[in-house]
């Protein structure tokens, strides 16, 4: 939580496959007092981009396969 900078609310969102470690990320995000905001890896690029900044996700994590597109 400290070397992140998520305080209290704020939303952090995962872009990963469904695995034991994105259920890692589902139950410890919550539990730390963050939002969790799950991204849909089936959308493009820029959609991503945009639902991300709207948001105003502080953290994504990402799965290193998706990285793509995070990164158009």
């Amino acid at each position: 939580r400290d070397e992140l900078g998520i305080d209290g609310d704020q939303r952090v969102a995962t872009l990963m496959w469904n695995n034991a470690v994105h259920v890692e990320a589902y139950l410890a995000i919550p539990s730390m007092g963050a939002v969790l905001h799950t991204l849909n890896l089936r959308l493009p690029p820029e959609q991503l981009a945009w639902i991300v900044n709207h948001a105003d996700d502080k953290v994504v994590i990402a799965d290193g396969t998706l990285l793509p597109l995070l990164v158009p």
